[in-house]
């Protein structure tokens, strides 16, 4: 008993030893403070993958380990991670007669009555979620999960909503706002990661990012973790009309209307969130308006030509840089911002920061669904199928840890060169 008290205590110090560096101390990053975390076994067994691979040993670069703890990515050390094979987000669908509707900030209460609308025009959706919103609404997994199981998708959002551009702000605004590090990035993307494979079982590739702001280095951070970060090329704005007192669909379709002519004729990625039941009305109008123009409505994974989560087979801290299971994605090169001219902007988010909207979505979380039924996904059915399903969450991670990958995999596919697909893009 002894004995196995000094082991657990040892565990313990080798945790806290690696948390600091894995995952910086909140308050660095959780500028609001008192944020949730993510399910303690999903955070501890991340740990101690990370000490497996990484050990306790400093970043060096030229070492053969891509050190994403310590902050190690594309652009810093290329001859570990490897070349950066995105230099901006993806803002538009592969096929030019794709269009993807994609849903922020969620999950809330008017997410369901967005699936129902989509669910009666027969088409499919990706929803980004915020991670410590997924984790404080436990209630809402089964609308998730239900989301998922009838060919939604899932993709990430941050954990904090905060900007990954260069002054790391949140809305409503805080104080203390500034450019998150690359670990800081790191904690954002895997945390909400986490959350969501505690949630559904699913752990997404997708990674839309708050205000559509990033900088080089917040994206080759991205980039090396094997996220997919993507932006848009219609925004319907649906936030600020939501939030007027005399707001109404037309004018939501006012906005859409006004953006979609400069992205017809390449494929389309539509902005809306599902935080607000006023928008779910506008859908069935852009989902005809998009048809009537020739698009085929799509999930944004059949936009990118990329899976939508990590195959079962993906070492559990990085994505595979695009290449083993899920092979090399010489398609995004047709519409990654090789192809579209960015600017620097001078609006008040920051000198040397890039954005593709005039005026950024705020975070709002709540909100109250009136669209009446709600079409199976139900924000209460059943609390008990959400544990079911964390569960086996729990039990996919254990078994992807000891089964599925091992130390010298995952760092193989940390450096694994992809050479031929960043010369594509560039």
């Amino acid at each position: 008993m002894h004995l196995s008290l000094l082991s657990i205590l040892a565990l313990i110090a080798l945790l806290s030893t690696h948390t600091q560096a894995a995952f910086p101390d909140k308050s660095a990053w959780c500028l609001r403070g008192g944020c949730t975390d993510p399910p303690a076994a999903l955070v501890a067994d991340t740990l101690a993958q990370e000490a497996k691979i990484y050990g306790t040993a400093a970043a060096t670069c030229g070492d053969g380990i891509c050190n994403v703890v310590a902050g190690e990515h594309c652009l810093t050390c290329p001859s570990d991670c490897g070349v950066c094979g995105l230099t901006a987000p993806v803002v538009r669908c592969v096929n030019p007669k794709h269009a993807a509707l994609t849903f922020d900030d969620g999950p809330g209460p008017a997410t369901a009555g967005m699936l129902k609308a989509l669910d009666a025009l027969k088409v499919k959706g990706t929803f980004f979620v915020v991670g410590e919103v997924v984790m404080q609404n436990p209630d809402l997994y089964s609308v998730m999960k239900g989301a998922a199981d009838n060919g939604h998708e899932i993709g990430l959002h941050t954990y904090t909503h905060r900007s990954l551009g260069s002054t790391g702000r949140m809305d409503p605004p805080v104080t203390n706002s500034k450019e998150m590090t690359p670990i800081e990035v790191r904690a954002e993307a895997v945390f909400t990661d986490l959350a969501v494979q505690y949630a559904i079982g699913l752990r997404p590739r997708f990674l839309r990012l708050p205000f559509l702001e990033y900088t080089d280095k917040s994206i080759a951070v991205l980039d090396t973790l094997g996220y997919v970060p993507l932006s848009i090329n219609v925004d319907t704005n649906d936030w600020q009309v939501a939030e007027l007192a005399g707001g109404t669909t037309a004018m939501i379709m006012t906005n859409f209307n006004t953006e979609l002519p400069a992205a017809l004729g390449s494929g389309i990625i539509v902005l809306q969130h599902d935080v607000y039941a006023l928008s779910s009305t506008a859908i069935p109008q852009i989902v005809k308006t998009l048809q009537d123009a020739g698009y085929t409505l799509v999930t944004v994974s059949t936009c990118l030509g990329v899976p939508a989560y990590r195959n079962a087979t993906d070492p559990p801290l990085f994505a595979s840089r695009f290449d083993g299971p899920t092979g090399k994605l010489a398609s995004l090169v047709d519409h990654v911002n090789a192809t579209l001219t960015n600017t620097t902007t001078n609006n008040p988010i920051g000198a040397g920061d890039v954005t593709q909207i005039k005026t950024p979505p705020t975070n709002v979380t709540t909100n109250t669904d009136n669209t009446g039924s709600n079409g199976g996904y139900t924000n209460n059915d059943n609390k008990e199928t959400g544990g079911t399903v964390k569960g086996a969450s729990l039990a996919s991670s254990s078994a992807a840890s000891s089964n599925q990958w091992s130390a010298a995999g995952a760092a193989a596919a940390a450096i694994a060169p992809i050479a031929a697909f960043a010369a594509a893009i560039k």
